[in-house]
């Protein structure tokens, strides 16, 4: 008995890295047609200037950007959905950027979810 072949096609969305990459992200969310982002981040990674830097690169190609920096890190429930109902108060958005760790990254998913889907 021979095998099946499969073959499938994987289309991986951009990936920007390297000095000087978040220097481009308000030209990419512009071309996107974003014109208001929320940017996701913990209070550490705020202390450090990061996140307001990378919203004056969005606010210099017309994306207004606000800084939610009320990440826990390990999310809880809780604290996901204090995010949740932070963005819901501040929105509307129509860009979510995560800056930092997993952490970021997992509250600004969850975030965009439940503020474009309906549900809990």
């Amino acid at each position: 008995m021979n095998a099946a072949e499969s073959v499938f096609t994987y289309g991986a969305p951009a990936l920007k890295f390297g000095d000087g990459a978040s220097d481009e992200i308000g030209y990419d969310l512009a071309q996107l047609g974003a014109t208001r982002a929320l940017v996701v981040t913990d209070p550490g990674i705020a202390a450090t200037g990061l996140p307001r830097r990378v919203a004056e690169q969005m606010h210099r190609f017309g994306v207004e950007a606000v800084v939610f920096d009320g990440v826990h890190v390990e999310p809880t429930d809780a604290s996901m959905q204090a995010a949740i109902e932070w963005a819901r108060a501040n929105g509307p958005w129509d860009a979510f950027v995560a800056v930092g760790g997993g952490s970021s990254i997992d509250t600004a998913k969850a975030v965009d979810l439940l503020l474009t889907n309906p549900g809990e």
